[in-house]
């Protein structure tokens, strides 16, 4: 079982990178002149949303290969 304070530092870049890449996706989406403050439950929601995409249609994905930094018991590598 991995949690966070367990995390590799290559498993925090990703994580780190995956983050930024979606808040900056959301915040080049926005029509010009729009606000939006964009919380961690909205970058989650594009990052869940990236991964149902992904999980369906790229053969060999494992959900612990796109989030390495999850708890996946019981998942073989």
């Amino acid at each position: 079982m991995c949690t966070e304070t367990e995390m590799t530092d290559a498993e925090v870049d990703r994580l780190d990178c995956i983050w930024n890449k979606t808040e900056r996706y959301i915040r080049e989406m926005l029509p010009k002149g729009a606000k939006l403050e964009i919380e961690p439950v909205i970058v989650n929601a594009v990052i869940e949303a990236v991964w149902d995409i992904i999980k369906n249609r790229v053969k060999n994905c494992t959900e612990m290969q796109f989030y390495p930094y999850r708890d996946h018991e019981g998942e073989n590598q």
